[in-house]
């Protein structure tokens, strides 16, 4: 009974609660570090603190500290992101606007110089049946 045979021993050493428990004290370190759901790939950043823990503890802590300072780096990308993205839309905004208001005044001066032509149509065919009219009077007499 002393001896233990491989596969009990496989069974000890691979236990499945054992990797729940590992996976929950990750997800707890990440939460504390304030990197819970921040990366696309935290089984990568997993299996790096799985060996860490496993072989330094030393260099686990190390490990541990360059992920909060890279997750402050990140908060702190993301949020100047979001900052520019504001201007952006912002002054995205008032250039609509201002092509908007340039096209309304385009139209309105469309408006005024195609009445001014009108006008001057309307003029000049007045005046030429005009002119036509004693044409056609001073030929009859």
């Amino acid at each position: 009974m002393g001896n233990i045979d491989d596969n009990e021993q496989e069974l000890i050493e691979h236990n499945p609660n054992d990797k729940e428990d590992e996976q929950q004290i990750f997800h707890e370190t990440l939460e504390s570090l304030g990197a819970k759901d921040l990366y696309d790939d935290e089984e990568t950043i997993m299996g790096l603190w799985t060996k860490l823990r496993e072989t330094d503890p030393s260099l686990l802590r190390q490990f541990e500290e360059f992920i909060g300072k890279i997750t402050e780096e990140v908060k702190r990308s993301k949020l100047d992101h979001r900052s520019i993205e504001v201007a952006l839309q912002s002054k995205s905004s008032v250039y609509n606007d201002e092509i908007k208001k340039l096209y309304e005044e385009m139209e309105q001066q469309i408006k005024i110089e195609k009445a001014k032509v009108l006008e001057q149509v309307k003029k000049l065919i007045s005046a030429s049946r005009k002119k036509n009219f004693f044409c056609f009077i001073i030929r009859k007499n």
